[in-house]
């Protein structure tokens, strides 16, 4: 778990580059498929969580309203573009964790 947190705590900048974005897909595609799934996006988001507020504790309402934000096709999994689109309107910086 701390190498997840030192990656996003590298990665701490206003905006994402193609690379940092490819470098977040591959560490939380835990299971490469080239998908996220409810589960490893709430991985992510309970790093982002730990690294902004000191604990891991994200709602599951959160983490569900972020997935729907994402999943813009509603197939119940993230795809790499989704997940690029996404964080290139919002940004992880934004995410309010």
């Amino acid at each position: 778990m701390g190498d997840d947190v030192h990656l996003l705590d590298q990665l701490r900048i206003v905006e994402l580059s193609g690379e940092d974005l490819d470098q977040l897909w591959e560490h939380y595609d835990a299971d490469g498929s080239d998908t996220i799934d409810k589960g490893e996006l709430t991985m992510l988001l309970e790093d982002v969580s730990r690294l902004r507020s000191g604990h891991g504790n994200v709602p599951a309402a959160v983490v569900d309203e972020i997935f729907e934000q994402m999943d813009a096709n509603g197939d119940l999994v993230i795809s790499r573009g989704e997940f690029q689109r996404y964080c290139a309107a919002s940004g992880i910086s934004l995410w309010y964790l």
